[in-house]
Parts: C-alpha cells; structure tokens; sequence
C-alpha cells in the first residue's frame, strides 16, 4: 500500500507553489508528504482555479482526517485587487454552494491570501519595502522564480517562528493561518 500524502497543497499558479513547497520544507515537512496539485496551464484565471477546486478538496480533506491524523490542507489565492477579507468570504461561499459546511477552527485547513499577488511575499522576503497596491510579478520570472521562491519560503518560516513583527496586513493574517498546520 502506498504512502499517504498528509499535506495537500491547492494553488494558482507556480511562483504560490514554490513558496509554499519550501516554506514545508523549512518547517521540516518531508517531500514525500506532499501532494502538489497541478496549477492551471496558460494564462487563465488562477483564482477561479482554487475556488473551484477547494470544495472538492476540503471534502476529501474532511473524508480522510479522521484516517490520516496529520493530514492538512493548505490553499492560496491573490487577493489581486479585492480585499483579503473577500477572499475569505469567497472560500466560504464555495464550500456554500457545494453543500459544504464552511471551515471550522479546529480544521488543519490554512488559506493563505497574498495581497496584491505572491510576489509582493517574495519581495518583502528578500529585504524590500513593499505595499499591497505596487504589483511586483514581473521581478519574478523565468529563472529568478525558482531561487527567489525558496529564499522566500525559508524566510517566511524564519518569520513565523520569530513572532509578531511589523508587516503588510496579509502576511499578518497569514500567521494565524499557518499556525492552523
């Protein structure tokens, strides 16, 4: 019988995935827990992506729970230009829609929602002043994605371990949520 893979991993695009990937593993996640799901090919909406498919995942994250004792969740989505709030109520209202129960606090589920995308994380991670308006995805591509996502993960971790400190209202949100894993 195969591994069971505890942490499942739901987001939009690559640059969320290799942030979260390395922030796992800066956590001491092993790889071999991680299930990666596939983002969506070409340039259409990442967002739609993970509000369709959270539902789906969070029934088989409530199925399996109770089986797979550490098993956890973990969603990200941009805010882009809507509020971080929003994005909470659009997670609620998928799993609405769905016929699901919304999240409850004892679920090892965590919804991280960057404000304006990921890439404003990455450039906070790597020393830069950043706002919740500029959008920094074009310093992040190609070969600088890669790097750029592990240095930020690591850092992300370091972060959270430090304690509350100064920071954009997202990533401040994003500290009870990943102490919800």
């Amino acid at each position: 019988m195969g591994h069971a893979k505890s942490t499942i991993v739901l987001c939009e695009d690559e640059s969320q995935q290799l942030f979260v990937y390395r922030w796992l593993l800066a956590r001491g996640v092993g790889p071999g827990d991680l299930r990666l799901l596939p983002c969506p090919a070409g340039r259409g909406s990442g967002a739609h992506h993970v509000l369709s498919k959270y539902p789906d995942e969070m029934q088989e994250y409530r199925a399996k729970a109770n089986q797979v004792g550490s098993r956890k969740l973990i969603v990200v989505i941009d805010a882009d230009v809507l509020s971080v709030a929003a994005r909470f109520t659009a997670f609620d209202a998928a799993l609405t829609a769905n016929g699901l129960s919304p999240r409850t606090a004892n679920e090892r589920v965590c919804l991280l929602v960057p404000k304006r995308n990921v890439e404003t994380w990455l450039h906070f991670f790597h020393g830069n002043q950043v706002d919740e308006i500029d959008d920094f995805h074009a310093l992040y591509q190609g070969d600088d994605k890669a790097p750029a996502c592990k240095l930020a993960g690591q850092a992300f971790e370091k972060w959270l371990k430090a304690g509350p400190s100064p920071a954009m209202p997202s990533l401040v949100t994003s500290r009870a949520e990943a102490a919800r894993v």
